[in-house]
């Protein structure tokens, strides 16, 4: 179902136009966060974003290291099939964390 409607973005506006729709996801969810960042100490930083990927269906989880420091590990993709149709979402995604995050 996903797809379909990404399907016909492709067909009426073309595929740049389906990508926009993808990334502007991530733009809103960054925008959502701003306030609560805005103040925020690093590790609060990824406990927000942590929450906030939560609640979109990712099963994040924060790993601390001595050597490797804070790391946020997704253990589900909730748009696995738009990925695998649009890999440009994860490019999104990426632009995302490190946006919020203010890290790779």
């Amino acid at each position: 179902m996903r797809t379909r409607l990404l399907d016909y973005v492709v067909a009426r506006e073309g595929r740049a136009a389906a990508v926009d729709v993808l990334e502007s996801r991530y733009k809103e969810l960054a925008l959502r966060l701003r306030s609560a960042l805005a103040e925020a100490s690093p590790e609060e930083r990824v406990t927000i974003v942590t929450r906030a990927l939560a609640e979109e269906g990712y099963m994040p989880e924060i790993r601390s290291g001595k050597a490797s420091g804070m790391q946020l590990v997704e253990h589900n993709c909730p748009i696995q099939q738009v990925a695998e149709r649009f890999p440009e979402v994860c490019e999104a995604e990426a632009r995302f964390l490190e946006e919020v995050l203010g890290a790779e």
